[in-house]
């Protein structure tokens, strides 16, 4: 039986993998003969994505800790 917490775990872990999938496939979008441009803006999405994916983590762990307690 999953317990709300597994269920937590599951979707963070679906997002964790969505968010990687996503940020491999900007990294290999970058190349250095396109435009500076372009690049820059993979590299903003990059940052908001690793950002969100840290959010992520920091919401779970917190989830954790209320649980436990």
């Amino acid at each position: 039986m999953n317990t709300g917490l597994d269920l937590d775990f599951d979707f963070a872990k679906m997002l964790e993998d969505s968010i990687d999938d996503k940020i491999n496939q900007s990294r290999e979008e970058m190349h250095e003969y396109h435009n500076p441009i372009f690049n820059q803006s993979l590299l903003i999405e990059i940052e908001a994505l690793e950002w969100v994916q840290l959010q992520i983590e920091h919401l779970v762990k917190s989830r954790v800790k209320n649980k436990l307690n």
